[in-house]
């Protein structure tokens, strides 16, 4: 029988946690939101088959990296019926997440500004004698609240020791392919056994991206053989067009570093300064992007994208509405929606903001909450009552969304 104190899609874990079935984070792993409960902390929690040991080699990974600021905090593991699970703090959205709703673009300072954060905690993860083996913008993410200014690694699943025994390890046969066929370097692709070399190459790869807003076999290729053979005989030159001449040598470093050859992170991070140096940029004074006055502006796009979807709506079905709200005219629509998004301003603590200070605001749901005032000012005044009930049904879930992209995006 469910506790009480359950909801009907929670799974009661080592009698302390609550794993909601219904809130999965990443569709391609067994990654559940869930929440402490006693104090109603929303937590993540992942899950891996009982008798299969990847949950544990994460573990370890994770317990050789604790005391990483840059490492999400772990509440608990264990194992629960057929399943181990693992517990871990709620984050922030992703990289590729916050790039994808950016429309694929971020400032050059920011830019730099990331490459520089993730060469020092790859510095440090490779000093505790761990590599990534391959490194994608899905598992760097961002904190929440305060912390939205520091990043986080996560999913360590394919991590593993490069030092055992007090020495390193040998280059052998060759391996199958793990990780991201986009991001991997060209010896793990090809099946070689990957070292520290890999993980840098690996980040040159993300910084390309960063830049570029895609990779040039992104899309050029559907399957993984067409993209390894784009990325075997492209050159560095025309993988690097129109980026800065630092980011060719970053490229060229890595691809030719020696299997047990130590990075020269000093040297790697010389080329990034030199590019912010070269455009007048003050990497310790720089801001993300996100924690600007930008911050999750691609979320704004939503409600656009929402009203295009309800006018095609309207043009196919005028029964999409099965509204509860039964307003006796548009006057007694418009009083109630100005409540309502009145209620949402004062929940979300906003500030006072003008209509013109789209660029200043410090959250999407400030920018939504424009948007949504100024087109039903808009249709209210051509009473298209259709449109206004539309839009009723709609607000509450637009807020919702919004909440939980900007919160509960832990791993996509």
């Amino acid at each position: 029988m469910q506790p009480k104190y359950l909801g009907k899609d929670e799974t009661l874990i080592n009698g302390v946690y609550a794993l909601n079935k219904s809130k999965q984070l990443d569709k391609s792993k067994k990654v559940f939101l869930g929440r402490i409960l006693n104090t109603n902390e929303q937590i993540v929690i992942k899950l891996g088959k009982k008798y299969h040991n990847s949950i544990d080699k994460e573990i370890q990974i994770y317990t050789c990296l604790k005391g990483m600021k840059n490492i999400p905090k772990i509440y608990c593991y264990g194992s629960e019926g057929n399943f181990k699970y693992l517990i871990l703090e709620l984050l922030g959205p992703s990289l590729h997440s916050i790039f994808k709703n950016s429309n694929n673009h971020f400032t050059l300072e920011c830019i730099l500004k990331l490459s520089v954060e993730i060469l020092s905690i790859l510095k440090e993860i490779h000093s505790r004698g761990i590599i990534l083996r391959y490194i994608k913008p899905h598992n760097i993410i961002i904190g929440k609240n305060e912390n939205r200014n520091k990043l986080y690694f996560i999913d360590f699943e394919y991590a593993k020791k490069y030092i055992k025994y007090g020495k390193h390890i040998k280059d052998t046969s060759p391996k199958r392919i793990i990780g991201n066929i986009n991001f991997i370097s060209i010896n793990a692709q090809n099946g070689g056994k990957v070292s520290r070399k890999d993980d840098i190459e690996s980040l040159a790869y993300n910084i390309i991206y960063f830049m570029k807003g895609k990779l040039p076999w992104n899309k050029k290729c559907d399957f993984k053989y067409e993209i390894k053979r784009e990325k075997d005989n492209i050159k560095i030159d025309a993988l690097c067009l129109g980026l800065p001449e630092e980011i060719k040598l970053f490229v060229k470093y890595a691809r030719e570093m020696k299997f047990e050859q130590e990075p020269d992170y000093s040297y790697l991070n010389g080329l990034l300064l030199k590019i912010a140096e070269k455009n007048n940029i003050n990497i310790e004074a720089v801001k993300y992007d996100w924690v600007k006055d930008k911050i999750f502006k691609g979320y704004g796009q939503l409600f656009e994208k929402f009203y295009e979807n309800v006018k095609a709506k309207i043009g196919l079905d005028n029964t999409f509405i099965g509204s509860k709200y039964k307003p006796k005219n548009t006057s007694d629509y418009a009083k109630y929606f100005n409540n309502n998004l009145e209620n949402i301003k004062k929940k979300n603590n906003e500030d006072k903001i003008g209509n013109n200070q789209e660029g200043k605001m410090k959250n999407c749901n400030q920018i939504i909450y424009l948007k949504i005032k100024a087109f039903i000012n808009k249709i209210i005044k051509k009473k298209e009552l259709l449109i206004i009930l539309i839009f009723l049904e709609i607000i509450n879930k637009l807020y919702l969304i919004c909440e939980q992209k900007s919160q509960t995006d832990f791993s996509i």
